[in-house]
């Protein structure tokens, strides 16, 4: 139990912190929508309706993801088994969350933001830009535990990498006295990382990210440029090297054959 409040103490942190920082970039972008449609004559229209509810729904989704990734990051870091029931109570906290975000909004917004076309369509649009769902808080949660799942394999067993090639070399990822040897292609290191990485890592812009730099540390192979892009991706990736730890035996092998 003390674990649990531990983990709901954490994750209470983090939700209060983002959503202070914001709700100020969310007045902003409002004001610049406002501004926007004034000078073009249409402030009070249907166009403000759908943009600021769009700008209500993005907020209230950031807050929502911010609140599950809290709790999950809590749960992982004191501890604590993410078994059915609290899989169960987590979804019904999340949804009772957007309920109540998504009530306040259509309480405070203003008569600017909602428009001619009224409260009933403003608050149809903010629950149709919102989207959140039990079955997408479920997978969220079910990519969380696929994660913690390879962790737990990759701290288990070491692999020693064989990639196909010119001028082979072995490497050894982890300690543990059970070894496997893997004898991979250059072409299914990348394709496993990327799958890694689209499972593992959230949607969103540093999911992006990364999988960029990986397609340039890809397409980088056999050239002088693939050290620098080796970086780049290390760098992109620095928050999750827990889940591309087991692959870089792999890229360090291509990398050595560049430098030698």
């Amino acid at each position: 139990m003390a674990n649990l409040e531990d983990a709901r103490r954490s994750a209470d942190t983090a939700y209060a912190a983002a959503a202070s920082e914001n709700a100020h970039g969310l007045q902003r972008k409002l004001a610049e929508l406002r501004n926007s449609l004034a000078a073009r004559g249409i402030v009070m229209s249907g166009a403000m309706t759908v943009g600021a509810a769009r700008l209500y729904a993005e907020h209230a989704r950031f807050l929502i993801q911010t609140r599950l990734d809290g709790l999950l990051d809590g749960y992982e870091l004191h501890d604590v088994p993410l078994d059915e029931a609290l899989v169960d109570s987590t979804i019904k906290e999340i949804l009772e969350l957007r309920t109540s975000l998504l009530a306040n909004v259509a309480r405070s917004a203003t008569t600017v933001d909602v428009g001619p076309p009224g409260l009933q369509v403003f608050t149809q649009q903010l629950e149709a830009e919102c989207g959140v769902s039990a079955a997408w808080v479920k997978t969220q949660i079910d990519k969380r535990r696929l994660t913690a799942k390879r962790k737990a394999q990759a701290a288990a067993t070491a692999n020693i990498y064989h990639v196909h090639g010119h001028n082979p070399r072995w490497n050894l990822n982890t300690v543990d006295n059970s070894v496997n040897v893997v004898t991979v292609s250059a072409t299914q290191v990348f394709a496993d990382l990327r799958q890694a990485i689209q499972t593992g890592v959230p949607e969103g812009d540093e999911q992006k990210d990364i999988l960029v730099r990986l397609m340039e540390l890809e397409q980088a192979q056999q050239s002088p440029s693939f050290a620098q892009r080796y970086a780049d991706f290390i760098s992109a990736a620095a928050n999750h090297m827990t889940l591309i730890g087991p692959f870089i035996p792999a890229l360090t092998e291509l990398l050595h054959r560049v430098l030698t």
